[in-house]
C-alpha cells in the first residue's frame, strides 16, 4: 500500500494561497522503502500507510501519523507529533508533544526534553528517555517507561508505569494502576486497588478510595 502525505510549507504555490495564507500545500504519493520523507521546515505532514518501513525528518515541523503495521522512524526534532493506528513500531528522537490515540503500538522516544506527552490510546508500550515535563494517560492498559518527568496524571484503569528517576507530581485515579518511581515530591492515590511504590525520599502522600497501597520499596 503506498504512503499519501501532504505538506505544508513556505513556499507559495497559487495566488488563492498568497492571498490567505502564505503558505503552500503539496500533495503527492509515493511508495515505501524510497528514502526519508522530509518536511519542509516548520512544515505540517500528514502520513498514512499500511505495512510501510518509513523515516520521516521532522525538520521543526508537526507530524501526524496514521499507521497500520508499520516500522517508522521519526528522526529530528518534531513541534509535536500525533499518531493513531495500531500494530506499529515507532521511534521518535524528540519532539515537544507527543499525542497517541492509537492502540498496541510499540513507542520509543529517545529525548523527551521536557516535553508534553498524552496518551488517549490503549495497550501501548511507551519508553522515554530524558526528562519530561509531563504525562497524561486517559485509556487502559498502556504500559509507560520513563526516564524522569515532573507530572503524571493516570485517570484510567489497568496501566503499568516505571519511573526509573524522580516524579514531581504523581496523580493516580481508577484501578488496577501500578506504578514504580524512584522519588517523589508529592504522590496523591484514589480509586481502587492502586499500588504506588517508591524507592526513595519522603513525598507528601494522599489517599483514599479503597484497596489503594503507597508503600516504600
Amino acid at each position: 500500500m503506498r504512503w499519501g502525505y501532504l505538506v505544508v510549507g513556505l513556499a507559495i504555490l497559487v495566488p488563492i494561497v498568497i492571498a490567505i495564507a502564505g503558505v503552500a500545500h503539496l500533495w503527492d504519493i509515493g511508495g515505501g522503502n524510497r528514502g526519508p520523507i522530509t518536511l519542509p521546515r516548520g512544515g505540517t505532514l500528514n502520513v498514512g500507510g499500511n505495512e510501510e518501513n518509513e523515516t520521516v525528518a521532522c525538520n521543526d515541523g508537526r507530524l501526524t501519523l496514521s499507521a497500520v503495521n508499520s516500522t517508522v522512524s521519526v528522526t529530528g526534532h518534531c513541534a509535536s507529533l500525533r499518531m493513531s493506528g495500531f500494530d506499529n513500531h515507532v521511534s521518535i528522537e524528540n519532539a515537544d508533544t507527543v499525542e497517541v490515540s492509537g492502540y498496541s503500538n510499540a513507542i520509543t522516544h529517545t529525548t523527551c526534553n521536557d516535553g508534553k506527552l498524552t496518551l488517549s490510546g490503549y495497550n501501548n508500550a511507551f519508553s522515554v528517555g530524558g526528562h519530561c515535563a509531563s504525562l497524561t494517560v486517559s485509556n487502559y492498559g498502556n504500559r509507560v517507561q520513563v526516564d524522569s518527568i515532573d507530572i503524571i496524571t493516570v485517570n484510567n484503569y489497568g496501566n503499568r508505569f516505571s519511573v526509573t528517576g524522580h516524579c514531581g507530581s504523581l496523580k493516580v485515579s481508577a484501578y488496577d494502576n501500578q506504578v514504580q518511581v524512584d522519588s517523589a515530591d508529592t504522590i496523591d492515590v484514589s480509586g481502587y486497588s492502586n499500588t504506588v511504590t517508591y524507592h526513595s525520599g519522603s513525598p507528601k502522600i494522599t489517599q483514599s478510595g479503597y484497596d489503594v497501597t503507597v508503600k516504600q520499596g
